[in-house]
């Protein structure tokens, strides 16, 4: 999905620097530098003698909560794997540590602790009001970051966008807990930005990202209800729009978008969805799009591919325009009038089935690789893996994990270390599910050995060591 969220990764540690004098800025410098690098107990010792003379200060007292934080986080490879991190489209989870990490509510109060009496002495230090809710997010306690939310707006302005934030923590808490759970974080939020369509775009992400169109598609339509809405979460519902068809909808976004952003972009979408209708005036429409600025684009390019297009008509033309990093609703339309007018061309019909797959669109993502396998379509080795890898993913992200299991299967013996770490990944996880742990450390045992090849890999190792326990 196209992401509309704003916010950096939040570090517990970022202070301004203006708010300490030079002896002490250089002390927490100091206690920062020695939590990074792990020395906890030293660390501990110089916020201990500090708190000793003064029992509220306020960045020693953060600074203790930050020190529990990292001291008593659990990164992904001590406790396993847990929901979206083991994505296929996923990067690496050791990118960002902290980001991976989780803890439990015991050690959450335990930095409540230290925080919320920071933020008696000091309620407007917004670094301290946003690790509280972080730390809350991370440990799954919904109803303590819900009861802190009044505070992080009443003391941010309205520069600061805080909803951003929020909705920060509403996805951690999706991702650590339960959709659900987000949600009902994003409603709160809601309450207290009731004029922001941007947040109703954002639980409209959420609900798409998991599979659940129906909701989504609701706050969709709410958040284009709302108006106001930034150029992220336009080009969100562009994008849902094409995927789910519809295209009145989408059209209407795009002249929204197009005035916001001063480009014709409004009348490539015209063109394409006439085309897709079979109307004979999308040639017409096309030679309307004049690119507004000297630069040549890879848009301009789409387009005259476009109108190249019209006069061939074949298969190679349309294969041509697919290779440009346009915006994907574009190439959604493309691709859907592709669909039609091309639906025994294997490149075609994996590629559209890939693109809706990577967008979450797995009930129609199925329909067409199911449509390759009932024409008895021929492939190459290399393309019999590249189906049997994204279609099982696609079945397995659907929840039909019995019948992603043949294409996983195939996966065993192959030569890419990526695509056969991944299918003993998710064989020996289905089969560890099912209690059923002989199966489960047979496909583990293929990779685990090579940890450092891959994600996956690694994954299988951390499961086979947490059953020989």
């Amino acid at each position: 999905m196209i992401q509309k969220l704003k916010i950096a990764a939040l570090l517990f540690f970022i202070y301004s620097s203006s708010v300490f004098t030079n002896e002490t800025n250089s002390q927490f410098e100091y206690i920062d530098t020695l939590i990074k690098n792990q020395k906890y107990d030293i660390a501990n010792t110089k916020l201990d003698d500090l708190l000793l003379k003064n029992p509220n200060d306020s960045d020693a007292l953060m600074y203790k909560g930050v020190l529990i934080f990292y001291s008593e986080s659990v990164n992904q490879t001590q406790i396993g794997v847990w929901q979206n991190i083991d994505s296929i489209y996923e990067p690496e989870y050791k990118e960002d540590a902290v980001e991976n990490s989780v803890i439990t509510p015991e050690t959450a109060n335990k930095i409540s602790t230290y925080f919320l009496k920071a933020i008696k002495v000091d309620p407007a230090k917004m670094n301290v009001q946003l690790a509280l809710c972080y730390a809350y997010a991370k440990a799954g306690m919904k109803s303590e970051l819900i009861s802190r939310l009044p505070d992080l707006k009443k003391y941010s302005s309205e520069k600061d966008k805080m909803q951003y934030n929020m909705a920060e923590y509403a996805r951690i808490l999706a991702r650590q807990k339960s959709v659900e759970d987000g949600i009902d974080v994003y409603k709160e939020i809601i309450k207290l930005y009731p004029e922001d369509g941007n947040i109703l775009n954002d639980i409209g992400v959420l609900y798409y990202e998991h599979g659940f169109i129906d909701n989504s598609m609701e706050y969709f339509n709410k958040a284009q209800t709302a108006g106001n809405l930034d150029k992220n979460t336009l080009e969100n519902l562009l994008l849902i729009y094409s995927l789910t068809g519809e295209y009145n909808k989408l059209l209407s976004t795009a002249k929204i978008l197009s005035s916001q952003e001063k480009d014709r972009n409004d009348v490539i979408y015209q063109a394409l969805e006439q085309r897709l209708e079979n109307k004979s005036e999308w040639v017409k429409t096309i030679s309307y799009y004049v690119n507004q600025d000297d630069s040549k684009s890879n848009i301009d390019s789409f387009v005259n591919t476009l109108q190249k297009s019209m006069l061939t008509d074949n298969y190679s033309k349309f294969l041509e325009t697919t290779r440009y990093n346009v915006p994907a609703p574009m190439l959604a339309l493309n691709y859907e009038w592709a669909l039609k007018n091309y639906p025994d061309k294997f490149v075609n019909l994996f590629n559209y089935a890939e693109f809706l797959t990577y967008y979450h669109h797995y009930s129609k993502a199925i329909e067409i690789y199911k449509s390759i396998l009932l024409q008895n379509i021929v492939m190459d080795d290399e393309q019999k893996e590249e189906f049997n890898f994204y279609y099982a993913w696609a079945l397995h992200k659907s929840g039909q994990d019995l019948q992603s299991q043949q294409y996983w299967k195939k996966l065993i013996n192959s030569k890419n270390f990526y695509k056969k770490s991944a299918a003993s990944y998710f064989l020996g996880k289905y089969y560890f599910e099912k209690k059923d742990f002989s199966s489960a450390r047979k496909y583990f045992s293929f990779v685990k050995d090579n940890p450092e090849k891959s994600k996956y890999a690694e994954f299988c190792l951390g499961m086979f060591n947490q059953m020989a326990k």
